[in-house]
């Protein structure tokens, strides 16, 4: 389709003032998901040079659902450590589906995602928490601390 043929000739151009638009095409009702999948094969060739901006939208107070959960997709799938906070963050997201999406990335970064993890033990959050525990228990991670099993425990 045309939508097709405009995202090749932006990623074709190589130029970065194309990344937000193309950023913004993983969200809203406008696109299908098989669009959005062609999106994120693109920015996940792009690698490194797009993790900044794909963070800073993910991160945004009002981000899209769908703008999260394929950001985060494509920020485990570059795997630049830079992801890891954001991908903490999101491990609590409202939507199930970027909560695994989340945890299965952060996974891939191994023992480098346990300190932003620990850190959301002590989240308000009953369902962060949960997230934080498992994905821990996941990287057999073991409380150091009486504090940090309690709140691994809870």
């Amino acid at each position: 389709t045309n939508n097709f043929l405009i995202l090749q000739a932006f990623f074709d151009s190589k130029d970065t003032r194309t990344y937000p638009c193309l950023i913004k095409a993983l969200g809203g009702n406008f696109y299908t998901r098989e669009f959005r999948r062609y999106v994120c094969d693109f920015l996940i060739q792009i690698g490194d040079p797009i993790v900044d901006l794909l963070i800073e939208a993910v991160r945004e107070k009002n981000a899209d659902p769908s703008l999260r959960l394929y950001g985060a997709k494509i920020l485990a799938a570059i795997g630049n450590p830079k992801a890891i906070p954001i991908l903490a963050s999101l491990l609590f997201d409202e939507w199930s589906d970027t909560n695994k999406v989340v945890e299965e990335g952060l996974l891939q970064f191994g023992r480098s995602a346990i300190e932003p993890l620990r850190k959301a033990l002590t989240a308000q959050d009953m369902d962060m928490r949960r997230g934080a525990a498992k994905t821990l228990e996941r990287l057999n991670w073991q409380p150091e601390t009486i504090e940090e099993k309690i709140k691994y425990f809870i």
